[in-house]
């Protein structure tokens, strides 16, 4: 299955996947430092309904705990996963407690973290193919692989980076 392609994800139909553009793939660790996070800057243009977090996992680890969610524009988690071992590598579905959740159309940031740097999913290669307005790793602190309830916004400017493959999925 490849993420790249929405018809090949488990938990179709997707309602939102992350359209990337590119040559290459390459890893990309949940924290690049263990208890930090990592965000990665998209927008919807209309309301998204989901419970699912797909994405490409390139390196798994079934030891240390990791979790993914999303922040809105003002820094707000709006949904995470709760805090688990990455035991497959390949498509997951990581469903996000809560769910389903509906988020408005606007701005969020894709958000990673773990309590190591073992386990890693692919992202777009080093073309920076993709463009955004924030991409950052090595973030505010986090404690237990999971992520906090609040962060300060960083700022934004347009800029080409290398995205996640990710999708959101009911």
């Amino acid at each position: 299955m490849d993420v790249r392609n929405p018809f090949s994800v488990p938990g179709w139909p997707l309602t939102w996947f992350f359209s990337t553009h590119g040559t290459s793939l390459a890893d990309e660790p949940m924290a690049t430092v263990a208890n930090t996070y990592t965000l990665n800057g998209f927008s919807t243009p209309s309301p998204v309904q989901f419970n699912t977090i797909n994405i490409d996992i390139s390196t798994n680890d079934a030891v240390n705990i990791y979790s993914f969610g999303l922040y809105d524009a003002t820094g707000k988690l709006v949904c995470t996963s709760a805090p688990a071992t990455l035991p497959a590598a390949g498509i997951v579905a990581i469903s996000v407690t809560g769910g389903p959740i509906t988020i408005p159309a606007g701005r969020y940031y894709f958000a990673s973290t773990g309590n190591a740097t073992v386990a890693k999913y692919l992202r777009t290669g080093g073309d920076g193919t993709s463009w955004s307005f924030f991409y950052g790793n090595s973030l505010g602190a986090t404690v237990g692989g999971a992520l906090p309830a609040t962060i300060v916004p960083p700022a934004q400017a347009v800029q080409l980076q290398n995205s996640p493959l990710f999708a959101l999925s009911i």
